[in-house]
């Protein structure tokens, strides 16, 4: 069943403007969601700037739906192939215009559900594309993944991590799921309109605005509600003895891997890599730091077995919290005696890895 809505708003009039995609969606397999019973919908925001979808990220898909839960994708740029693909395996496809980046996907996914008498799942569970899947087997084979199906005080909204970025305490939303009575609340609907027509007037650029008034205001929009939100590591960023001692033995470690026959550390440059290795992840004055870049090694060491793709990408536009990781990393993952799966992302790097142009202000 392929269906077409406009959803065409304020958002898209500055998109125009903008010569940006129209935000007309395309929708196929609606039919499959009306007839699961589960009161589990997993939503994942997919973009990629060929349409790609990654192997990994095909693996959490997959394991979402052997899990027997409602699987949505939405997507700013998918091909008919992928697409085709997808319905097949009982995904639900949302096809739309290439704006508001991850909330303006979440925004489109609520309102058809909604449209069509399909709201009703107890959790709604979030993934986006921008993690790198090294090894992870997915929701029934992924803790973290499980946790945020059925979160810790059953919180309303719940991440893998949060920070204090901006001045700002948050929940950082590449992976998060929320209860129904959130997800569902015409407070929250209001929310993401509010998302979408601050979208048409502001100058700033779409990532800025999109980090600023989705991310960073979804949290403080939850409390403001009397929600409960948490993250499943680092909730108050403040790290304890545990952190350092374990972030000591990885260091420790990482020296005697790369020691060569006399003892000594390779070469300066190796010693500057271990020292930014064994410091990135302390919280700066004022706990401005971003632990899903900063903290990667002590997330794998966890076992979250995820790694944000922008770490390994060059780009003008981004700070990169972690610079010892794409030298370490392979390294770390050795240490940890963890085996790369043949569907691991990592071995599609060459497809996956991209830089935007510095003006790039689209997703």
């Amino acid at each position: 069943m392929v269906l077409r809505l406009s959803v065409r708003g304020h958002s898209e009039s500055k998109n125009l403007r903008r010569g940006e995609l129209a935000t007309e969606s395309k929708i196929i397999g609606l039919d499959k969601l009306a007839t699961s019973l589960s009161t589990v919908t997993v939503l994942f925001i997919h973009y990629h700037h060929r349409g790609l979808i990654s192997a990994g990220y095909l693996k959490v898909i997959s394991s979402a739906i052997e899990c027997g839960y409602r699987v949505v994708l939405v997507s700013t740029k998918l091909s008919d192939l992928w697409c085709e693909k997808l319905v097949s395996m009982s995904v639900a496809v949302i096809q739309r215009g290439n704006s508001g980046y991850d909330f303006g996907s979440l925004q489109a996914a609520r309102k058809i559900l909604m449209e069509h008498g399909l709201l009703g799942s107890k959790r709604y569970v979030v993934i986006n594309s921008s993690m790198l899947n090294i090894a992870s087997h997915g929701f029934h084979g992924d803790p973290f993944l499980d946790a945020l199906v059925d979160p810790p005080d059953e919180a309303d909204l719940v991440g893998i991590t949060s920070s204090y970025e901006d001045r700002t305490f948050h929940i950082q939303t590449f992976f998060f799921s929320m209860s129904q009575r959130m997800f569902e609340a015409k407070t929250f609907g209001r929310f993401l309109g509010d998302y979408l027509r601050g979208l048409n007037s502001t100058k700033e650029a779409s990532r800025t605005y999109a980090i600023k008034n989705g991310e960073l205001k979804l949290t403080r929009f939850a409390l403001s509600q009397g929600l409960l939100a948490r993250s499943l590591l680092f909730h108050h960023g403040l790290p304890d003895v545990a952190a350092f001692e374990e972030m000591k033995v990885l260091s420790r470690k990482m020296v005697d891997l790369l020691e060569d026959e006399d003892g000594l550390v390779c070469a300066n440059n190796i010693k500057s890599l271990i020292n930014d290795f064994s410091s990135e992840w302390i919280p700066k004055a004022g706990l401005q730091y971003n632990p899903s870049q900063a903290c990667w090694a002590l997330l794998m060491s966890r076992g979250f077995l995820f790694l944000k793709r922008e770490v390994l990408e060059l780009s003008e536009t981004r700070s990169i919290h972690a610079p010892s990781v794409c030298a370490l990393l392979m390294p770390l993952l050795s240490l940890l005696t963890i085996d790369i799966p043949e569907w691991s992302d990592l071995n599609q790097l060459p497809e996956i890895i991209y830089a935007p142009p510095l003006r790039s202000s689209k997703r």
